[in-house]
């Protein structure tokens, strides 16, 4: 089974006051008052926003479950990431196993087509970037990882998949 924490020395990119909101978050309700302004401003640009001086982590979002993800390989389910496609670029770095999973609850900088922001509010998408060693040259597994997206909605319970949807190409 792999490791649900990156090789030391893999940033996740994100400033680290963000992270470490997100993963205090995670755990339990956090102060208004524990955090800097900057902090706020970037919790709020991701959808998270302090009523009656504390942030609450969102009632109909449910966290991401590392056990859960491990399929058999490495993978790393992070608090905040500027880009699960950077961050899995650096890990790639460090090692090469036969695959590799980043999954984060919101993803700062991320890049879509022709480099246009993609920002992942918490509970509003799943960033994922998975790392397959195919037998395959780039140009004839060109339409993989829309296969990949389909085939996960596809095993879905169709009551819970409602209002999903995939966003590809990226």
């Amino acid at each position: 089974m792999g490791d649900l924490n990156p090789p030391s020395g893999v940033d996740s990119g994100s400033p680290p006051a963000l992270e470490r909101f997100v993963a205090q978050l995670l755990q339990a309700p956090v102060p208004e008052s524990s955090i800097d302004a900057s902090t706020a401003r970037q919790a709020a640009a991701l959808g998270v926003v302090a009523q009656a001086g504390v942030f609450q982590w969102p009632h109909s979002v449910t966290p991401l479950d590392g056990e859960r993800l491990r399929l058999g390989g490495p993978a790393a389910v992070l608090p905040a990431v500027d880009s699960t496609n950077r961050f899995l670029s650096d890990w790639l770095g460090h090692a090469k196993p036969a695959w590799q999973l980043v999954t984060a609850e919101c993803q700062t900088a991320g890049r879509g087509r022709r480099g246009r922001q993609w920002l992942s509010p918490l509970g509003s998408a799943i960033a994922v970037s998975m790392a397959i060693p195919l037998a395959l040259p780039p140009s004839h597994a060109a339409g993989f990882s829309l296969v990949a997206g389909l085939a996960v909605l596809d095993v879905l319970d169709p009551e819970q998949r409602a209002g999903l949807g995939l966003k590809w190409p990226n």
